[in-house]
């Protein structure tokens, strides 16, 4: 009897993929974190650049838009970057159309970038499953937690009841006051000379 070897396979992250499992939700797990290929922060900024190219201009003119896009390459990817620029375009879209269902999202979309980034920090995580430079992980949790923050706020401010209209106080019209002829005008010395001379 012949026996067939199989070619050796790179073990899987287990570990990541497990931790991932349990703080984030199935649909959000990257797909990378249960793949065999190796990410490296130049291997993740080179396809992170094509991804912010494509959205890039659709942030001022349809910033819903681009939120989507960058959320369906984060999930695609895995990484943590494009999650923290979902919740950046969400925020935007939240704002600019007062929408909470979108803030909601961005503080979503931040939460989960910050979520990995910190995990891959972490020396447990697998060293060729990583997307940040040493130097990128806290200005990225910075940014994304000030989206949070800014998401909240907004959240906030729609939440606060309108102010009640200010009833305009009506106004009285005034009546001009009636003339009176000065003591001293020429009419009424002529007046008071009559009156004088009916007595005489």
């Amino acid at each position: 009897m012949i026996a067939y070897s199989t070619p050796a396979r790179r073990p899987v992250p287990q570990l990541a993929a497990a931790l991932l499992a349990v703080t984030l939700p199935i649909a959000t797990l990257p797909l990378p974190a249960l793949a065999a290929a190796d990410v490296t922060p130049a291997s993740a900024s080179g396809v992170r650049k094509t991804v912010q190219d494509r959205a890039k201009p659709m942030l001022s003119s349809d910033p819903g838009g681009a939120a989507e896009l960058l959320r369906t390459e984060a999930k695609k990817t895995g990484d943590p970057i494009l999650f923290i620029d979902a919740g950046e375009a969400f925020l935007a879209e939240g704002v600019a159309e007062r929408d909470k269902t979108a803030l909601q999202q961005a503080i979503e979309q931040a939460s989960i970038g910050m979520d990995i980034a910190a995990f891959q920090q972490d020396p447990r995580c697998d060293p060729a499953w990583q997307h940040l430079d040493a130097g990128e992980y806290d200005r990225e949790m910075a940014r994304g937690k000030k989206v949070v923050e800014d998401s909240e706020k907004a959240i906030a401010d729609l939440d606060k009841p309108a102010p009640a209209p200010r009833r305009r106080k009506s106004r009285s019209r005034r009546r001009a006051p009636r003339a009176t002829v000065a003591a001293s005008s020429p009419a009424a010395r002529c007046s008071r000379w009559s009156a004088s001379a009916a007595w005489r």
